[in-house]
């Protein structure tokens, strides 16, 4: 079966920890240390400054915690989590770097926050289509999270938005836009 890239993305500041080819693989502790909020960072009930944007949890329409937190202080994480192709079915490999995730959000530093996971296509299909598949598979990755880890779903939201925001503006059809977006929504 033909497979498709998908990078799960969990940012901070712009600075990303990658675990691709050639590269030493994603540990727990780096994921740990890349979701979990600095003093500096921490998500607060504070009004964000002016002309920052707010967040807005996409998956149920309603601003939440981590809204307060400017987009650009959210911790980020990029790393490949595959999918059968032109579908929302893990294959083998992605088991892999999603028990990584999973150890790592069921760690003490992690429990106690919400995360949203969104999914995000190229631009390849239609966008209709692009966004019920980048939905269907950030279901996926929840329901994996849940049922293996344990994790309860009421900490893991989900959002599919197809090609709407590309990682690479510039070429919307390349696979790397194709990802699962995880972020710390606060506690």
């Amino acid at each position: 079966m033909k497979a498709v890239a998908v990078a799960i993305m969990v940012a901070w500041s712009g600075a990303a920890l990658a675990a691709g080819a050639g590269e030493a693989p994603m540990s727990v502790n780096g994921i740990v240390d890349a979701l979990t909020p600095t003093q500096q960072s921490a998500v607060s009930n504070a009004r964000p400054k002016p002309g920052v944007e707010r967040g807005l949890n996409l998956a149920n329409g309603t601003n939440n915690s981590a809204a307060a937190e400017p987009s650009s202080q959210m911790r980020k994480l990029d790393f490949k989590v595959e999918f059968e192709f032109n579908s929302a079915t893990l294959l083998p490999s992605a088991t892999e770097v999603l028990d990584l995730l999973g150890q790592a959000l069921t760690t003490s530093d992690l429990k106690g926050y919400r995360f949203r996971i969104g999914g995000h296509t190229d631009a390849v299909g239609s966008p209709t289509y692009n966004k019920q598949l980048s939905a269907r598979r950030a279901n996926a990755v929840k329901e994996y999270l849940s049922s293996r880890f344990g994790i309860s779903p009421d900490r893991l939201q989900t959002a599919g938005y197809g090609s709407e925001m590309p990682l690479d503006p510039r070429n919307p059809k390349d696979g790397k836009n194709r990802r699962v977006e995880i972020a710390n929504l606060g506690r």
